[in-house]
């Protein structure tokens, strides 16, 4: 997400076309109306664009165990500064979105 980001001529619309890539990357057995791709502020340069879902509190443990987001291959760094390699499914769909798509250094792929 980031290098796709960093890579666009036009980042303001780069930070829309990563919301649609991650509403589509989102497997179709857990898409709800419900779940959807949001930007939320930054405290970098780099958009902040993820899944939310709106559920009472008393909901959260099993809105957690129905969604199966967290099998999900990260699309950024983790904490520990390394992330998985993707698929070349996951590069063809940021493709398809106008997003250029490539692996970070680290990645060692693509």
């Amino acid at each position: 997400m980031k290098t796709s980001w960093l890579d666009a001529d036009d980042q303001d619309q780069a930070a829309e076309q990563l919301r649609g890539a991650l509403a589509a990357y989102m497997p179709k057995d857990l898409r709800r109306p419900e779940i959807e791709a949001v930007q939320r502020p930054s405290t970098t340069s780099v958009p902040r664009i993820g899944w939310a879902q709106s559920v009472p509190v008393e909901d959260v443990h099993l809105a957690e165990k129905e969604m199966g987001l967290f099998v999900l291959g990260p699309l950024a760094d983790t904490p520990g500064g390394t992330c998985e390699p993707l698929p070349e499914e996951t590069f063809a769909l940021f493709r398809a979105h106008g997003l250029s798509a490539r692996a970070c250094a680290g990645c060692e792929c693509r």
